[in-house]
């Protein structure tokens, strides 16, 4: 069963840009196979944050929505 995640505290990397990014998201994680279930969410995350902006991040906090 898929499980959504509240995404927040967002660290960009603009390169000193200015822009304007999301501060928080939510985002709904496929349940697909998985080893370690806590990286599989971290690396969906972030290459959702990634994917949706443009833009690459240092970081972010993420908790189940």
């Amino acid at each position: 069963m898929p499980k959504t995640y509240r995404v927040t505290d967002i660290h960009w990397d603009t390169d000193g840009e200015e822009v304007d990014l999301i501060a928080e998201a939510t985002v709904t994680v496929p349940d697909d196979e998985y080893e370690d279930e806590d990286e599989y969410v971290q690396q969906y995350l972030s290459d959702w944050l990634s994917d949706t902006t443009g833009f690459c991040h240092y970081g972010f906090e993420y908790e189940p929505a």
